[in-house]
């Protein structure tokens, strides 16, 4: 009996963990406002925005409906580069991405990867200063386009 409530506590860690490589953050904002506000926060912290993808305009296409759904791709080689020199399968996660959607609510949301969760998926090692730095950048990033600071 102790060793099946054993399994169970190292299976229900499992799914836990698997659901926190991503970070959520509810925004303030409905989808459109939030998109324009993450794009304007990265570009005014000098990241390059590569691409903004319309997924929820992707699905209108082929009739299929789909709450509002924009995903940003981003990064900066001054530091996707160091992230890459620690570990080189790094760059299959890379540039970083950030999601703004709404769920069936109509809640928006910002949700990007865990850096954390990346360091233990590609076992990088030596770099948690970087990694840290990353993880406190995302979640300003998507705190700031999240929410109004006059609040």
């Amino acid at each position: 009996m102790k060793h099946a409530m054993s399994i169970m506590l190292l299976l229900l860690s499992f799914s836990v963990y698997g659901s926190a490589g991503v970070m959520r953050i509810l925004s303030q904002f409905d989808g459109p406002q939030t998109a324009e506000r993450l794009n304007t926060i990265l570009l005014e912290n000098g990241l390059t925005v590569f691409a903004q993808v319309p997924h929820s305009n992707g699905a209108a296409s082929v009739d299929v409906p789909l709450n509002y759904a924009t995903l940003f791709i981003f990064g900066d080689p001054r530091i996707g580069a160091p992230l890459m020199a620690c570990q080189p399968n790094v760059a299959i996660d890379l540039p970083q991405k950030m999601l703004v959607s709404e769920d069936a609510n109509g809640d928006v949301w910002l949700s990007y990867n865990n850096p954390l969760f990346i360091k233990q998926r590609h076992r990088i090692e030596g770099c948690d200063e970087l990694l840290n730095k990353i993880a406190k950048a995302l979640r300003g990033i998507a705190e700031k386009a999240a929410s109004d600071p006059a609040e």
